[in-house]
């Protein structure tokens, strides 16, 4: 059980340092891949619901301590996400790659949505729709893209953890 929550950390912090420190060098039209959603994406897929929302909320903290954003709005934004693809992630095959990108694009737009709601109702002089699609549309297929080659790298990783309800 130690063994699997150990290499769930060690994936968390390349995919974070990653994210953070590398990534930005490589930005498409100012925006980056949300590696850390693949990861929540791929968690959900493998974890009861309780264990889910504690993750995306741990993720969203770590978001929220090392971004410029307000302090709270990633937490809300990962948490909320997370109910929907609790539900979305139980009615689809889950062993299929094109589904789990779907996923993951699905949530990427659902968290990028309810932060532009948050931002629009706490930040007035904030335009959201101007910011959706320059934005949010690019870091959907971006992290897609990236999806596409992250996912099979975690189940190589986390091969022997796969069982259902049996990560962390």
């Amino acid at each position: 059980m130690l063994k699997k929550r150990v290499k769930l950390i060690i994936v968390f912090i390349i995919l974070f340092i990653l994210q953070f420190d590398f990534f930005p060098y490589f930005s498409f039209r100012n925006t980056v891949p949300d590696l850390l959603s693949i990861l929540v994406v791929f968690y959900a897929l493998y974890v009861k619901k309780h264990r889910l929302l504690l993750f995306a909320l741990c993720i969203g903290l770590c978001k929220d301590i090392f971004s410029s954003n307000y302090f709270g709005v990633n937490i809300i934004s990962l948490w909320v996400a997370a109910h929907a693809l609790f539900f979305l992630s139980r009615k689809f095959p889950q062993d299929l790659l094109v589904i789990q990108v779907g996923l993951v694009g699905i949530y990427v737009l659902l968290v990028q949505s309810i932060i532009l709601i948050i931002m629009f109702l706490f930040d007035m002089t904030f335009s959201a729709w101007q910011c959706f699609v320059p934005e949010t549309v690019p870091s959907v297929f971006y992290t897609m893209i990236c999806a596409f080659f992250v996912v099979p790298a975690l189940k190589a990783i986390m091969k022997d953890s796969l069982r259902q309800y049996n990560l962390f």
